[in-house]
């Protein structure tokens, strides 16, 4: 049973995202049974939404959950009013992605080659190291204990 309700947690949605989401639609109060019966839907709705694309995945052999799996997965459970609000976030996210700079960009524009910054990398690593070795260890301290009373205490 402790196992369960671990595992139960570790795939719950942040609290606090959902709350953020609850406020943004809902100005007045709800109450905190409300709440968490709205978390508990948001999870079910979504474990049954990843399933269902996860199905079309197999089905049609591939790795990879794309966006026309999670499509048959909407139009599976008759929501087809919800094409447009995933068709936004998709090309919204798209658009995010394409301005985003990568780690292999910031590489290129370095202006230095992959030697350079494999010699640079490795003098940080050797500055680490000595920074390391210089930190006294805790077995080489002498540590006096004044009153032990204070301690038991």
């Amino acid at each position: 049973m402790f196992l369960e309700k671990n595992k139960e947690e570790d795939s719950s949605l942040p609290r606090a995202t959902v709350d953020k989401i609850i406020q943004g639609v809902n100005k007045n109060y709800m109450a905190k049974d409300a709440r968490e019966c709205l978390r508990m839907f948001s999870k079910q709705f979504l474990l049954l939404l990843a399933s269902n694309a996860n199905k079309h995945c197999i089905e049609e052999k591939k790795k990879t959950i794309s966006i026309d799996h999670v499509y048959k997965a909407i139009e599976l459970f008759k929501m087809n009013n919800f094409y447009d609000s995933v068709n936004t976030a998709v090309e919204n996210y798209n658009i995010y992605t394409k301005h985003k700079p990568s780690k292999q960009d910031k590489f290129k524009k370095s202006g230095l080659t992959m030697e350079q910054l494999h010699e640079e990398q490795q003098k940080l690593f050797a500055a680490a190291k000595q920074q390391q070795s210089e930190v006294s260890n805790i077995d080489d301290m002498e540590i006096i204990i004044d009153d032990v009373q204070e301690i038991e205490e």
